[in-house]
């Protein structure tokens, strides 16, 4: 998979048609050519696939996806700019703080009102791993091995992370079990934390 990314016209950000307001100043381009190297091959290509929708997985495919530079198919999925792709996934990946981020974005003469999608977890179910700003915050040691977890982790990827799901565990409501399940989950956990809604019906994620 890695010869797919070699193709050195990925690092070409002084093209016109990718900038909509004209070539980036010299140090900017620099470290755009440097987070779009950080970018290529297969292990930022798994992380930037599971920050997309369903339906944009479902459009693709694995193979689609990284038969392409990521930052070509996120202009081709989202219809930014390329700078603007560039750092966006930058942010998915964790490579780039929010601030310089949003400082960047002002230098390229974009917005910052809308972002990407880079402070939503995602769940990577075969490798068992939850992964939150680039980072894997937990390894679960086995689909089996805590079931009602993987249920509840299951459940968030499928609706793509909205701030709240209905309680997913067969059986009908069980506010206990549910507390038991989260508790599992929250286990070790920094970045993020997950709760009952208060109804013990319902489940959310926040950031710590």
């Amino acid at each position: 998979m890695e010869e797919l990314y070699s193709r050195t016209r990925y690092l070409d950000f002084t093209m016109p048609d990718r900038f909509d307001t004209g070539p980036p100043p010299p140090d900017l381009d620099e470290e755009l050519s440097g987070l779009a190297l950080q970018l290529k091959g297969p292990v930022a290509a798994r992380e930037i696939w599971y920050h997309l929708t369903p339906e944009e997985k479902q459009t693709l495919g694995f193979s689609k996806f990284t038969s392409r530079h990521p930052v070509d198919q996120w202009v081709a999925l989202r219809g930014t700019s390329y700078a603007r792709a560039v750092l966006e996934l930058a942010r998915v990946v964790g490579i780039l703080s929010i601030d310089r981020y949003g400082d960047m974005l002002k230098r390229i003469g974009e917005s910052d009102e809308v972002s990407a999608e880079p402070e939503k977890p995602a769940w990577n179910r075969d490798r068992c791993e939850l992964l939150f700003r680039g980072k894997v915050v937990r390894q679960l040691r086995g689909l089996g091995v805590a079931k009602n977890v993987t249920r509840i982790l299951d459940a968030f990827e499928e609706e793509h992370w909205p701030e709240r799901i209905d309680d997913p565990l067969p059986g009908g409501r069980n506010p206990q079990r549910l507390r038991g399940a989260l508790a599992t989950l929250n286990r070790g956990l920094n970045a993020i934390r997950f709760r009952t809604d208060g109804s013990g019906e319902g489940i959310r994620w926040e950031v710590r």
